[in-house]
């Protein structure tokens, strides 16, 4: 009978830790899609595409549209290279209230432009069962030269909702 209580547990932890790992991963995945979308709108100077990427909750803020425009004109030059969300890891954040859960994650990701390099952290809610606010919270974004730390770029951790260009 233990060793059956054994199995049953070391099969248990097996799949929570492959579902865990699952996880992981598709936060990664999300992190590069969305990241992937961004790098697009900046070729193609594209506000409206950065808009769209965001929450319908901030989506309808009056200064968004304005505030892409300046984003996609801030990154100078053409964009040489850019990094993956699994270099500088993703952090997440569950809300569980009454059954309902909500799920954010935050990315940092590197853009090397033939101008000029920038860090980016993005803030996005990739689950949300309390109102469906699934997209793009916060994007942060700084030119290189203005980020003296030696360590991963991630905003000012207050994920001000919309664009933030940091000088």
């Amino acid at each position: 009978m233990k060793k059956v209580i054994l199995l049953i547990l070391a099969f248990t932890l097996t799949v929570t830790f492959i579902s865990c790992s699952n996880e992981g991963d598709n936060a990664e995945q999300l992190a590069d899609k969305t990241f992937n979308e961004i790098i697009s709108a900046i070729r193609l100077k594209d506000a409206s595409k950065i808009v769209d990427m965001f929450s319908n909750e901030i989506k309808h803020e009056d200064d968004l549209l304005q505030s892409a425009l300046t984003f996609v004109d801030y990154v100078r030059g053409d964009v040489v290279s850019f990094s993956s969300a699994a270099e500088a890891g993703v952090g997440a954040d569950y809300k569980t209230e009454r059954g309902k859960t909500r799920k954010e994650i935050q990315s940092s990701f590197c853009i090397n432009t033939t101008e000029s390099t920038y860090y980016l952290a993005i803030k996005e809610c990739t689950k949300d069962e309390f109102d469906n606010n699934i997209g793009v919270v916060s994007i942060y974004i700084i030119e290189a030269n203005n980020w003296t730390e030696d360590y991963v770029y991630r905003g000012d951790g207050k994920w001000i909702y919309g664009i933030n260009i940091v000088d």
